[in-house]
């Protein structure tokens, strides 16, 4: 058994902070430097070691993808939490007649939604690569990660999690052999319903 799975001591430590570690590069670094390198990086990384032979790094490469999506998705948020807030000021310097600073606040809300949505197809591009794969490997943890994430991001924002696009992932796991993988997908319905 390798790390992420094994019961020695110490391991179930390891299993916390190694996802979040992932997910909170990924919710931290501002936009710009997620998406003019960072990001990228990170994506070609993580799918390259998914498609491993070894199943442990393609777990840990697989748990680190899954994250790194949950993290783009806080990101995501945030930026449109921003973007509201930015909404409501841009209407009182209206009513206000400020210009300048109606302007200002107007070419940051700009910025902050192109970025919401380069973040958001980044997220959705990495998310569908990785299950597009990992959600049918021989190893059923990985399927569960997989399937638990599904769960995770329904969760967090279930608008998105909805579509075609993600549900058809779910479709594999509910005949899935493992029993563990197939209630992981249960509650990610029951989280969608």
């Amino acid at each position: 058994q390798h790390w992420l799975v094994s019961r020695e001591r110490g391991a179930p430590r390891v299993r916390e902070n190694y996802p979040a570690l992932w997910r909170e590069i990924a919710a931290s670094a501002p936009p710009p430097v997620l998406l003019d390198g960072l990001l990228p990086m990170l994506r070609d990384w993580t799918l390259a070691l998914s498609e491993c032979q070894f199943r442990s790094v393609r777990h840990a490469a697989t748990v680190a993808a899954l994250n790194i999506v949950d993290g783009l998705g806080v990101a995501c948020k945030s930026l449109h939490d921003f973007c509201d807030a930015a909404e409501i000021q841009i209407r009182d310097a209206e009513a206000q007649q400020a210009a300048g600073r109606l302007a200002a606040l107007s070419a940051e809300h700009e910025q902050a939604q192109r970025a919401a949505r380069a973040l958001a197809a980044a997220r959705d591009s990495l998310g569908v690569a990785l299950l597009s794969q990992r959600a049918k490997d021989v190893d059923p943890e990985i399927r569960r990660s997989c399937f638990e994430a599904l769960r995770r991001w329904a969760g967090a924002d279930c608008e998105t999690f909805v579509g075609q696009q993600w549900v058809r992932y779910l479709h594999f796991g509910i005949s899935d052999r493992d029993p563990k993988a197939r209630a992981a997908v249960l509650a990610a319905i029951e989280e969608l319903l």
